[in-house]
């Protein structure tokens, strides 16, 4: 898993990079956000635990992360509170109404675009 994670950090990296370039600008700061991942961290009694954050992101004290938007919302950077009752994790809450196979046969494309478009207006 580190390695397929930092493979996909590069990867990430050589985009970026090529992406500001051409459209010249600098980046004002970097967050690296790795989802759904599993860290090795210490617990607060001090073992040393896996912490798997799928639906959160990693929140120590100070730490900038991500709190992802949807098609409609925006998403949010924010700064963690290093809570060790949420073993320093910020849940990011991106559940879903309805599966993904039922939007497939439920939700029409224009429909998606409609509500979409209605919700940038409403900004």
């Amino acid at each position: 898993m580190t390695l397929a994670g930092e493979f996909a950090k590069a990867n990430h990296e050589v985009i970026h990079a090529k992406i500001l370039r051409a459209i010249g600008v600098e980046p004002l700061c970097v967050i690296d956000h790795h989802h759904n991942w599993a860290w090795t961290e210490e617990a607060p009694d001090g073992r040393t635990v896996y912490v798997h954050r799928k639906g959160a992101t990693p929140a120590k004290s100070g730490q900038l992360g991500v709190i992802p938007g949807t098609m409609g919302d925006p998403g949010y950077v924010v700064r963690g509170l290093g809570k060790p009752e949420s073993l320093q994790s910020a849940a990011h809450g991106a559940g879903r109404v309805m599966s993904r196979n039922r939007a497939l046969k439920e939700l029409s494309a224009k429909r998606t675009r409609a509500a979409t478009s209605l919700r940038e207006a409403s900004r």
